[in-house]
Order: C-alpha cells, then sequence, then structure tokens
C-alpha cells in the first residue's frame, strides 16, 4: 500500500527499480502469505525515500496508511474495551504480526509511555519506519477514542530526522532525540477511556484467532525463513544454497545445520518450492514452456516437462489444458 503511494508520486517503473535493487518482485509480495523481511522493508523505505528526494519519508509513509490495513492484528487490539485493555492487545499480536519488534507501555503517575522498537542491528531505512510507525501509533489512539490525543512528547532512537521542527508540528509536541526506543508520551488517565461505541466489532476476534492466522507469518524456524527466502525470489536465479543463506545473513553451514535440527535440508525445501511455483505457473498463467522451464531453473524444457510428470504424474502441457478445462 505505502508502494502503492509513492507509485502515484513518482510512477511505478521508478518503485520497480527500488524492488530490483533488493531483489524481490513486487508482484511475488501480493501472492497469499508472502513475507516482507524487515531489512528488506527498512530497505525499501529508503529506497523510496531517496527516489522522492524525501529525507522525512516516514512522515508521507505513516499518513499513507490506516492502522486497520495491518489486517486481523489491528482489529484484534481494537476490540480491547479500553485504550489500555486496547494497546496491551497490540503488544502482544505485534508478536504475532513481527517477530522481531516490540511494543511496549510504561507508566508512572501522571503520563504513560507506548514505545516501539526494532531488535535489528539495522540502520538503512530505519528511522523512516520508526516515525511511520508513531504516526499509525497515534492513528491507533485516534480512532479507539474518537479525538485526537493530547501527545506531551515523542521519543525517537534517531539524532535527527527531516526538517527542523517537522516532526514537532506534526506531533504537536516536543521531540526528544538518540532515545533507546521510538515513543509516544499522553496523559495516563487516557488509559481508562472506553472504546468508542462505532469500534464495537460485528465478529469477535480472540488470541487465538490471531494465532492461527499468524501461523508461519513471519517465519520463524530456520525452514520456513528458507522457504520464504526463496519464495520471495522465486523469479530470480540467486536462489542457491550460498545465496540464500548470504540473503539471510547466515553461513551456509551453519543454515545446513541448522535444517539438519528441524530434519530437514536445502534441496528438500527448494525442491518442494520449485515444484509449487512449476504448478502455479503452469495453472495459472499462459507464459510458454521454455519460459517457464528457465524460471524453475531448468535450461531445457524437455527436462522440465520429465521432472514435472514424475512430481504430479501429468505433462505440464496436459495439466494447464485440464485446469482450464475445469475452469469453464
Amino acid at each position: 500500500m505505502i508502494a502503492d503511494a509513492v507509485a502515484a508520486d513518482i510512477g511505478r517503473v521508478a518503485v520497480q527499480k527500488c524492488f530490483d535493487s533488493i531483489g524481490i518482485s513486487r508482484e511475488t509480495l501480493s501472492r497469499p502469505g508472502a513475507v516482507l523481511p524487515m531489512r528488506d522493508l527498512f530497505g525499501l523505505f529508503e529506497l523510496f525515500a531517496r527516489k522522492r528526494g524525501d529525507d522525512a519519508f516516514g512522515l508521507f509513509a505513516g499518513n499513507a496508511l490506516q492502522p486497520a490495513s495491518f489486517g486481523l492484528f489491528i482489529r484484534f487490539a481494537a476490540q480491547g474495551p479500553t485504550l489500555a485493555a486496547a494497546i496491551d492487545r497490540g503488544n502482544r499480536g505485534l508478536r504475532l504480526h513481527q517477530v522481531c519488534s516490540t511494543f511496549a507501555l510504561t507508566a508512572d503517575n501522571a503520563f504513560v509511555k507506548w514505545s516501539y522498537t526494532v531488535d535489528l542491528p539495522l540502520s538503512f531505512g530505519r528511522h523512516h519506519h520508526a516515525v511511520h510507525v508513531l504516526l499509525l501509533m497515534r492513528s491507533f489512539v485516534t480512532t479507539f477514542l474518537g479525538h485526537l490525543p493530547r501527545i506531551m512528547e515523542i521519543g525517537l532512537e534517531a539524532n535527527e530526522y527531516g526538517s527542523s521542527g517537522g516532526l514537532e508540528e506534526v506531533f504537536a509536541a516536543p521531540a526528544r532525540w538518540g532515545q533507546r526506543a521510538n515513543y509516544l508520551l499522553f496523559p495516563r488517565d487516557l488509559l481508562l477511556t472506553p472504546r468508542k461505541p462505532t469500534l464495537d466489532p460485528e465478529e469477535p476476534i480472540t488470541f487465538g484467532d490471531l494465532r492461527r492466522y499468524a501461523l508461519g507469518h513471519p517465519p520463524r524456524t530456520a525452514s520456513e525463513r528458507v522457504r520464504a527466502a526463496i519464495q520471495l525470489r522465486g523469479n530470480d536465479a540467486r536462489t542457491s544454497l550460498d545465496d540464500v543463506a548470504r540473503y539471510l545473513n547466515v553461513g551456509a553451514r551453519t543454515l545446513q545445520r541448522q535444517l539438519s535440527r528441524e530434519s530437514s535440508t536445502f534441496k528438500m525445501i527448494s525442491e518442494t518450492a520449485q515444484k509449487i511455483r512449476a504448478r502455479e505457473l503452469i495453472k495459472e498463467t499462459d507464459l510458454p514452456m521454455k519460459q517457464i522451464s528457465r524460471l524453475i531453473g531448468y535450461t531445457d524444457a524437455a527436462h522440465f516437462t520429465r521432472a514435472y510428470r514424475g512430481w504430479y504424474g501429468i505433462a505440464p502441457s496436459q495439466d494447464r489444458i485440464s485446469s482450464k478445462s475445469a475452469a469453464i
């Protein structure tokens, strides 16, 4: 959704070049279950900022989204009876939405600090991401209360951001720089405010619902991380063990050991992903067989056809015909 907003501003070609720079197809991310690693999300934020010539891109990104765009995770949080309960739900739900980031709530007698941190040593695009999350946090509180909350202070890991005074003007609050976490500070009595009646859910969502929805999203095991990396780079030739290990920031031998502990191998995961991708391309596209063969990693279409027949017991051309006949 952020990419769509950026594309409307600088054009789809420029946006595609940003995706190309991180080696991921934009179309791949539209597939059900696709997961974008935090490293690549940060990278896209930085690349989008540079393409726009915008040193405060986080403000643009935060305004381009609404909290509801995060799906079930935010709907679960919004069902809390009070703001305190809603934030607690959000803090718990985030752990199922992202494994490397944390929401936390701390309070004293007068104020409460709602903070957000990313537990990864990444700097490229980090501050743009943080600012956009702070805007979404404020938007969530605003939607829950039915009015804009009074923010007493904002805190950022960054030592500076955008133009002087820009963030202070947007949040109508002073900024503290170089903090250990990014946060919003607001009056503690807001925590007891009940949910706005118009937010009453038509269908209740439980934490169990959220867990079932989040299974495998984002990937938690080595096998899931390898599978996600191969799927993200499905049309990219760089899906060897060494390439995927490099992408995941681990050594190839270390990755092999991690997979072995899970009773898996890189070859097993790669071949399974290859088979699934092959059938998707056969059944859901009209691409020529030679092109599909290359995308799957075969230089010879005849070798691909034999492999496909071994996987599914039918030639790819026949499988394509049968799938189209079934759809009529």
